[in-house]
């Protein structure tokens, strides 16, 4: 199909962009960047054989004379640093207004971070100096912390942070789509047994509809399959050439997962339950385009999505999300306008089955163009949410609100197409012939009846 060829030729050119872009997110402390704040687990909470920790390795060359403080502390205890002064400004480096017109610290510690070392309990500040030693700050809470750095010399310097959870290499905001990636995999994996045993007792009668069903559960059952064991990948070694190719892999095949199912819902809302001809050239004419956008911004939001932390996911995120959200509400509302016609055609031609399927199926159109709609205007939202204090309150759970919800909804949706042509000994009444309703001529179908009544006549 030529609207797949322009996907991937688009993909292309897309993908080298994207990934200027996720090369380019911040891993280094330094004196640009003066920190870095991320979630982390503890081994209570997350399991896994590694202690918890964060860890800060000076890379740069040091100047002798270099003096660096750095500070490392749990978001809550945000409100023990720092002072406030009368204009509601607050200083968090002692300076000489600080120390001697507010008395906020001793003159000894002018450079220093000001904060409260009776009331934070999470805080622990440490001077670097001429020979630098690397830094281990361990995790007994699960939480979201910070690192705060500067020079008190105003010289350059630059330092590695891994944040280490017990679990292994997963970011703390990555690594719930772990267990739920394996889990839908295994709803797809038991749904599909079910499927074939049925499939197995009444194979004599299976219809074209099933086997496309068919095609779409493995198909999605493959999906979720390569997406957790990427991501246990990625969990047990750290970031290679290969996992690059993965992601890009994963995100072309959710893309494709998630086109399928809105190209399948519009061939069912024009009353097709078989092949024919006329579904390629109807899909090339009318949703093109839709599908197309639909296509690519689904890949960029997988990719970012699984490439870069959820709390970094910011409002360039959103652009991508809305086109995807807004993609598949147009494709949703044309496919409703088309169920009225391919109804009143069931009910004419007394297909009573396949008339009350297509009735739940049109609900449940409705319904996913609700919730679409409504999950797209969350994550837009939260991408505005990108600050500190925002992060740290929704860093465990917003990967899901991203873009986790899409995976959960095709589950639901597609289980749902499942139970409703599932193998049965009514399999015929799934497929009658001539069921093209909206293509079907109402001149000709009078022209019919004419001659049938002249053949009745005595």
């Amino acid at each position: 199909m030529k609207i797949f060829g322009t996907c991937f030729v688009s993909l292309a050119f897309l993908w080298s962009y994207l990934a200027s872009i996720t090369l380019a997110e911040k891993t280094l402390l330094n004196s640009k960047f003066q920190e870095q704040c991320n979630g982390i687990y503890s081994k209570s909470e997350s399991g896994g054989s590694l202690n918890p920790a964060i860890y800060i390795n000076w890379t740069q060359p040091w100047d002798v004379e270099n003096e660096i403080e750095v500070l490392i502390f749990r978001w809550k205890d945000i409100q023990q640093i720092g002072k406030t002064k009368e204009n509601n400004e607050k200083a968090y480096i002692c300076d000489y207004d600080a120390a001697y017109t507010y008395h906020f610290c001793e003159p000894e510690q002018v450079g220093l971070y000001i904060w409260n070392a009776t009331s934070a309990k999470t805080v622990r500040s440490q001077i670097v100096s001429s020979y630098p030693t690397n830094i281990v700050y361990d995790i007994s809470h699960s939480g979201y912390y910070c690192i705060w750095t500067h020079s008190l010399k105003d010289k350059p310097y630059q330092a590695l942070v891994n944040w280490q959870n017990a679990y292994g290499n997963l970011p703390a905001s990555q690594y719930p789509r772990l267990p739920l990636s394996g889990g839908i995999t295994i709803a797809y994996s038991a749904i599909l047994a079910l499927w074939m045993f049925f499939r197995f007792q009444y194979k004599n009668s299976i219809v074209p509809a099933q086997r496309v069903l068919l095609f779409v559960f493995v198909f999605s059952c493959i999906t979720q399959a390569l997406t957790s064991i990427i991501l246990d990948t990625k969990n047990l070694r750290d970031r290679t050439s290969f996992t690059w190719i993965s992601e890009f892999i994963i995100s072309v095949i959710f893309s494709l997962e998630k086109l399928f199912d809105f190209i399948l819902l519009l061939v069912f809302s024009w009353g097709y339950t078989s092949y024919s001809p006329k579904i390629t050239e109807r899909l090339m004419k009318q949703h093109s385009l839709p599908l197309i956008f639909l296509f690519l911004s689904l890949f960029s939001v997988k990719f970012f999505g699984i490439s870069i932390q959820s709390i970094h996911l910011g409002l360039w995120y959103g652009v991508f999300l809305i086109i995807a959200v807004s993609s598949s509400l147009v494709l949703l509302y044309q496919a409703l306008l088309y169920f009225p016609t391919t109804l009143q055609a069931m009910i004419e031609k007394e297909f009573v089955l396949l008339h009350n399927n297509f009735k739940v199926l049109r609900i449940s159109a409705t319904i996913t163009m609700i919730l679409n709609a409504a999950f797209g205007l969350v994550a837009f939202a939260l991408c505005f949410k990108t600050n500190h204090s925002s992060s740290s309150k929704i860093w465990k759970f917003r990967w899901f609100f991203m873009d986790g919800w899409m995976d959960a909804l095709h589950l639901i949706c597609l289980s749902l197409l499942a139970f409703l042509w599932r193998p049965s000994p009514k399999n015929r009444e799934l497929d009658p012939h001539g069921l093209n309703y909206p293509d079907f001529d109402p001149r000709l179908e009078e022209e019919l009846h004419l001659i049938q009544e002249d053949i009745n006549l005595p």
